[in-house]
């Protein structure tokens, strides 16, 4: 497969350009401080990445792994709540 492959949605990493294709992920992966790459997650993140381009693995797979990564350590997005209350009615009789 190709390297070139592209992310469905590109993902930000808050410094410099966001990540587009699988290529872009790897760079950034590889860019880690050496004392965090023994980590499960950026492990399993890189062999998903390398997966994908080599063997032509799952991309989203490879996406969620990366975004998984990037996000570590950050509040997730508080997004309010998920419902909206119920109307209320009165009871005409």
């Amino acid at each position: 497969m190709s390297w070139s492959r592209r992310f469905e949605r590109p993902i930000a990493t808050g410094k410099g350009k966001p990540l587009v294709t699988l290529r872009d992920a790897m760079g950034w992966l590889a860019k880690i401080p050496k004392d965090q790459h023994k980590r499960p997650d950026i492990q399993l993140a890189a062999q998903l990445v390398t997966h994908a381009a080599e063997q032509g693995g799952i991309v989203l797979m490879a996406e969620i792994a990366v975004r998984h990564v990037v996000n570590r350590g950050k509040a997730p997005p508080s997004s309010g709540p998920l419902r909206r209350k119920a109307k209320k009615y009165r009871l005409v009789r």
